[in-house]
């Protein structure tokens, strides 16, 4: 009886055994036969149905820009000083102002009890103090031009009297390279042909655009003195150029085309 059931037990075992075996062996075959699937995701598209359009455009209308208007700013009157002299060369330079009796030399970018100097004009100058545009002008008939962009404004306006304004770093910087001074000028002593003394010195050559160019000199010019005092000998000269450094002012006088004429140059 019990081997009866054995067998019949095993005859299932083994027939399930051998439709697994099967199944396994038909899903290998496929696995190697059908093609390759794998499970991936779709990408997404977003379509912008919404352009931003103008309506000048599509019947080629080219809108102008609106330009931004500038503000100006208010500009003041400065009445507690006095413009004395000025030179400006591209809207730099400097400035002589009195004040109670005093006089101030000042330079582009330099203040003066809290106003600071930021443009000269020829006719004019601007200052600027919290933010506010102060204007002077000069007070005196003929500075305009006088005191002008170029020398040949100055010389056109008021041929006899012309001032110049010299740095004094310049001056210190010519005593320091005393050589330097020959490379943009070139002089020859005159002797006077009687006494055989000193007369002065003639301009031979100057050097365009150079300092000594731009002080008013030119070629021919004959240098005889200085702060109305004649040269009479070497001395005199190397006297001026040895103490240049102490003064604030300083004139020279020229013949020019056989007639006597100063030139006037402050130093600050």
């Amino acid at each position: 009886m019990n081997i009866a059931i054995n067998q019949s037990l095993f005859k299932w075992i083994f027939g399930i055994a051998l439709v697994a075996l099967f199944a396994k062996i038909v899903s290998l075959a496929l696995l190697f036969i059908l093609p390759h699937f794998g499970i991936n995701q779709e990408p997404k598209y977003s379509i912008n149905l919404y352009r931003n359009y103008h309506v000048a455009k599509a019947f080629g209308v080219t809108l102008k820009k609106k330009k931004k208007k500038v503000i100006k700013k208010p500009v003041y009157k400065l009445t507690n000083v006095k413009l004395k002299a000025l030179y400006s060369e591209n809207g730099k330079g400097i400035i002589v102002i009195e004040e109670k009796g005093k006089i101030i030399f000042l330079s582009t970018g330099e203040s003066f009890k809290g106003y600071k100097l930021i443009r000269i004009y020829p006719d004019k100058v601007v200052f600027e103090k919290n933010g506010k545009h102060y204007e002077l002008k000069p007070e005196e008939k003929g500075l305009q031009g006088k005191y002008s962009t170029t020398l040949e404004e100055q010389m056109l306006y008021n041929p006899e009297e012309v001032k110049f304004a010299v740095l004094k770093r310049d001056i210190d910087r010519y005593k320091k390279h005393f050589n330097e001074i020959w490379k943009n000028i070139s002089i020859k002593e005159q002797l006077d042909p009687k006494t055989k003394r000193l007369k002065g010195f003639k301009v031979v050559d100057i050097k365009k655009n150079s300092i000594f160019a731009k002080i008013g000199l030119q070629k021919g010019d004959i240098i005889i003195g200085a702060n109305n005092k004649t040269f009479t000998s070497y001395s005199d000269v190397l006297r001026l150029y040895n103490n240049i450094d102490k003064y604030n002012a300083i004139k020279i006088t020229i013949l020019r085309n056989n007639q006597k004429k100063d030139l006037e140059y402050e130093i600050y």
